[in-house]
Formats: C-alpha cells, sequence, structure tokens
C-alpha cells in the first residue's frame, strides 16, 4: 500500500467515528506507518491525515471541519492543536489565515505542495537542513519562494521559511546578512531571486516574475510593483539594482 492508502483508510474510517478509542485502536497499523514517514506521533499522524485528506477537496481546514468529520464537538478537537502546532513547526502543515466578515481572523491549515508531491513520492524532506555556501542558500531561498507562489501561501508564512533558513545555516556570512539587513524582508527576497536568474545566465528579470512569490498577498504585492516602478524601494535608492 502507498502512503496516500494509509491516509485515505484513517479518514475513512474516522468519518462520523465519534472518535471512540475502539476506532482508533483498528487504525494502529495505518497510524504506525504514517508516524514512520512523518517522523512523529500517533496523534500528530492523525491529525496530519486528516488535514492531507480534507485540504485536497476544501484547500484548507479549520477546528470546525474537524469537529464535522469526526462529529465531535469542535471543541474536542482543540486537544489536537499542540499536535497541529508541531506539525506546523515540522513544515508539514501551514497555516491560512482567512478574515471573516466581522473582521476576525479565523484559523485554517493546509498541506503545502512540496509535502504532497513528498508524500506521492515516498520522499519526504522535512528540514532545510545545513547548506554548505551561499550558492546554495541561494538555491534553498528561491525553491522557498517557489513554493510560496505555487501555494499562493501568506507572505508571513514565506517570511517565517527565510528567517528559519537563516538561523539554521547562521555559519554563513549570507545568512548573516539577509537575517540582519535594513530593508524589508520582501525586497530582500527580490534581491535573492535576481542573483539567482542572474546566476543560471539569465541577462534581464521581469518585475513581474520577480513578485510572483506574493501570490498570496495581492495588495502586497500590488504596492511592491508600484514602489519599484517609481523608484521608492529602499534597494533602488541604494542602487542595488
Amino acid at each position: 500500500m502507498n502512503v496516500t492508502d494509509y491516509i485515505e483508510r484513517i479518514a475513512k474510517e474516522t468519518e462520523n467515528s465519534h472518535l471512540d478509542n475502539g476506532k482508533m485502536k483498528s487504525l494502529s497499523p495505518q497510524l504506525k506507518k504514517l508516524m514512520d514517514v512523518l517522523k512523529c506521533s500517533r496523534e500528530q499522524s492523525f491529525m496530519f491525515a486528516l488535514i492531507f485528506y480534507l485540504s485536497l477537496e476544501h484547500r484548507s481546514v479549520d477546528f470546525g471541519d474537524l469537529a464535522r468529520h469526526i462529529d465531535i464537538p469542535v471543541m474536542r478537537t482543540l486537544k489536537y492543536k499542540a499536535d497541529i502546532d508541531q506539525l506546523v513547526k515540522n513544515r508539514l502543515v501551514r497555516i491560512e489565515k482567512r478574515n471573516s466578515f466581522d473582521q476576525r481572523t479565523n484559523l485554517s491549515f493546509y498541506i503545502p505542495m512540496n509535502v504532497i508531491n513528498g508524500i506521492l513520492k515516498n520522499k519526504l524532506t522535512i528540514s532545510f537542513g545545513k547548506i554548505n555556501d551561499s550558492f546554495n542558500f541561494v538555491i534553498r531561498a528561491f525553491e522557498m519562494m517557489q513554493l510560496a507562489k505555487e501555494d499562493a501561501s501568506s507572505f508571513e508564512t514565506l517570511k517565517d521559511d527565510l528567517g528559519d533558513l537563516c538561523n539554521e545555516n547562521s555559519h554563513l556570512q549570507i545568512a548573516k546578512i539577509v537575517a540582519t539587513a535594513d530593508i524589508p524582508v520582501y525586497e530582500m527576497l527580490i534581491m535573492i531571486f535576481i542573483v539567482y536568474k542572474l546566476m543560471n545566465g539569465e541577462e534581464d528579470v521581469s518585475l513581474s516574475e520577480a513578485c510572483e512569490f506574493l501570490q498570496g498577498d495581492n495588495t502586497l504585492q500590488f504596492s511592491v510593483r508600484r514602489q519599484f516602478m517609481n523608484g521608492t524601494t529602499d534597494v533602488t535608492k541604494r542602487v542595488f539594482i
């Protein structure tokens, strides 16, 4: 069986199950397999399976969706908040913030495309890991930007990822420069994008392409493009580009 088969079994078997102990015990083999793949606890594997299964149809899942699937009061799903938080910390699950009509921000969760692909290929990479040189640092940062574009994830998520990348590779001078630069993070990311393209032999880089990683924040994307066209960004003022 593939990992997706185990995920589907877990999700279908727990639908409208009220989460009784007998049901969870019967799913021990499937949860154990997922635990081995994800390198996480039984509860975290369970939450991952439900979020994976439900988000394929609905893009993202909140606590209410989880409660309706299992058919339990939503308050009971909050016992898994710490498990979901750990999945987020491990970058297996992402948070999506949705603003409701009454201006409250609702948190929902989704599985990023790189994790979906890793599950499908049985080759899952969780941590950024140590990088040996500046060249590979730029490549890794560029890959993060491409992932943000594919997922249309929020800029805050990408910003957090860049911070983690710098912290995990603080032995590199480029990581120290990126982490302490006194320019907006999105401008630094655009500079990294341009450097990556130039390293790959491209003579010209379009502003539109350089800003695609901001697709999850259309207002910010429009503002950044306008700043660059008007020459009011910090990097253009300092003649970096």
